[in-house]
């Protein structure tokens, strides 16, 4: 591993001051091969970022998947052993976490139409909520009156008694 600077910069593309486009977090490796393909002053308002620690194998195979293999192996005059390899199981990689990725979605979704077939609860009519709170109230009443027989017996006998003291006075 080797310590890098990383910049932001603005390149002009073909050294053009209309074509220029922001690139941010670059590393100097980038950075040299943007001024050989684009020109030397192509690089504007160059700002270091920070320091990384990276291969420098790692990073070459990066730029060759992303500016060409023939670019970078001319611009930096060195063969790149392994980049096959490296290709090759970095787009598995990349396959394998794009297919969960797209699992994942596809899980997302059939929750969501599953969610969505199911009838929704309707809030009751304004009639049916007024039905169903009387209907509470008579069940509430009636479960009153059956708390309270012992009492309702009680003075249903009073009753009988006065009645029949009231025949036996006459």
């Amino acid at each position: 591993m080797a310590k890098m600077k990383t910049y932001n910069v603005n390149v002009r593309l073909g050294g053009n001051i209309l074509h220029s486009v922001p690139r941010n977090n670059i590393t100097e490796r980038e950075l040299y091969l943007l001024s050989q393909i684009h020109g030397s002053d192509a690089i504007v308002d160059q700002k270091e970022v920070s320091e990384i620690d990276v291969s420098e194998k790692i990073l070459d195979f990066q730029l060759a998947r992303e500016y060409g293999r023939g670019v970078v192996e001319r611009n930096f005059s060195k063969a790149l052993v392994g980049f096959d390899d490296w290709l090759a199981a970095t787009m598995e990689k990349e396959e394998q976490a794009l297919a969960e990725r797209m699992e994942a979605r596809s899980n997302a979704v059939n929750v969501i139409q599953e969610v969505a077939a199911k009838p929704a609860a309707t809030k009751p009519t304004k009639a049916q909520a007024k039905a169903a709170a009387s209907t509470d109230n008579e069940q509430s009443s009636n479960s009153n009156d059956d708390d309270d027989d012992s009492g309702d017996d009680a003075n249903a006998k009073s009753d009988e008694g006065a009645a029949a003291q009231q025949v036996t006075m006459e």
